[in-house]
């Protein structure tokens, strides 16, 4: 089907003359037999901010031997507002006597390495191939194979997975990345899968969730109110998932799924808490690091790699902790009114705000190494524990103002 697909973009693009086809400038690798020893290559590209978006600076092809094949510098076509040097590793001076444009890559690639049976490796991959201009129909991608515990649309980051299956600390210099080295982590991570079968790395979990559990065995209607990146993976069992961008969204989406939706069982919960925490930690963060953010722009991120969700969701900065506090109330408030008589409603208050200490501590680990004491070990753990603990509120409404509520610690 991913042929099928790409085989009908393609014969899109070669009949589309319209100058708004994103696809006008891309390429496509000749119909023939892969160059000797070159059927399947990992390719690694990084990218620069211009006023037309990403483009291309960099780009690494590595061989099914690990042996390079191709690494050169690019000039974007466009003038450059962000080097992303964070992440790129590139910067002003690597591209000051640079010639090479995206068209020399292309026609070079197209000429000696890709054809259209060659298989293509990469993480994340849609970006390189973007970045490229180039439309293939044979890909493999580690962010794919090796898939996230919660599902599409989350992906482990290629630092991650390098780190868990192939016990390398990889991305970890402040100049940036190296695309060489990230290629050939892509290549290493395949010939495990190859090696390994199909169900390595994936993460099989005994768990059930409440969902399915009521769906199939008690026969009740669930919904889940919450980011689009958390529900995602419970919808074959819920009679109503439902996205929120927000708090706000959030509490109104409740107060009418519990007036006019037909869910016996509803979940959600609110983020502007939690978030809040984490903004505060980041601006103190950055407060102790103002010499080095000179160069940092906000939203510098390559893709939507790794473990973070947060960034779909509305966060007022200006907000202080009572006024966070104060909406939460008020949600609660609004909502308990608004459910019908007879109703459960449970609210836990969540995990108690470690996070920055945890961050200090497991930072200490990495760098400390073999110097990692027992006693710090232990104050991770001490950690660990106090975020699991939270506080649950039971109340069943009536029509009895004088509902008892029970606190459970």
């Amino acid at each position: 089907s991913q042929r099928i697909f790409a085989q009908a973009v393609i014969q899109a693009h070669e009949t589309n003359e319209d100058e708004s086809d994103p696809t006008k400038n891309y390429v496509v690798g000749a119909n023939k037999m892969p160059y000797p020893s070159r059927e399947l290559v990992a390719i690694d590209c990084e990218m620069c901010l211009t006023d037309e978006g990403h483009e291309l600076t960099r780009i690494s092809v590595i061989d099914k031997n690990c042996k390079l094949l191709y690494d050169t510098l690019v000039k974007p076509k466009n003038p450059i507002t962000n080097y992303l040097t964070k992440y790129s590793g590139i910067t002003e001076e690597m591209l000051k006597d640079v010639t090479t444009t995206l068209e020399d890559v292309q026609n070079y690639l197209m000429e000696n390495i890709v054809t259209a049976q060659t298989i293509i490796i990469g993480h994340s991959l849609e970006n390189d191939l973007k970045a490229l201009k180039i439309i293939h129909p044979n890909v493999i991608d580690t962010a794919i194979i090796f898939p996230h515990s919660r599902g599409p649309p989350s992906k482990l980051s290629l630092k991650s997975l390098a780190k868990q299956h192939l016990h390398a600390n990889i991305q970890s210099d402040s100049s940036g990345h190296d695309s060489c080295q990230d290629a050939r982590t892509c290549i290493q991570l395949y010939n495990l899968k190859v090696k390994h079968g199909p169900e390595f790395g994936v993460v099989q979990s005994n768990q059930t969730s409440i969902f399915k559990y009521l769906a199939e065995n008690k026969g009740i209607k669930c919904s889940m109110i919450d980011k689009q990146s958390l529900v995602y993976p419970h919808c074959q069992s819920l009679h109503a998932p439902i996205f929120s961008n927000n708090d706000s969204e959030t509490h109104q989406n409740i107060i009418e799924e519990v007036t006019v939706g037909s869910s016996q069982f509803i979940y959600s919960q609110f983020h502007n808490l939690i978030e809040y925490y984490r903004d505060l930690s980041k601006e103190e963060e950055n407060n102790n690091n103002n010499d080095e953010e000179s160069e940092k722009t906000p939203n510098n991120n390559e893709n939507n790699d790794d473990d973070d969700d947060d960034d779909d969701m509305d966060i007022v900065e200006s907000d202080d902790i009572e006024t966070v506090l104060n909406r939460i109330d008020n949600f609660i408030k609004k909502i308990y009114e608004a459910l019908p008589n007879n109703t459960l409603f449970l609210i836990f208050t969540g995990q108690v705000n470690g996070g920055k200490e945890y961050k200090e501590l497991t930072d200490q680990k990495k760098n400390l190494a073999n110097d990692w004491s027992y006693e710090k070990d232990q104050e991770l753990i001490n950690i660990v524990n106090k975020a699991r603990e939270g506080c649950c509120f039971l109340a069943l409404k009536s029509s009895d103002s004088n509902t008892n509520i029970k606190n459970n610690e």
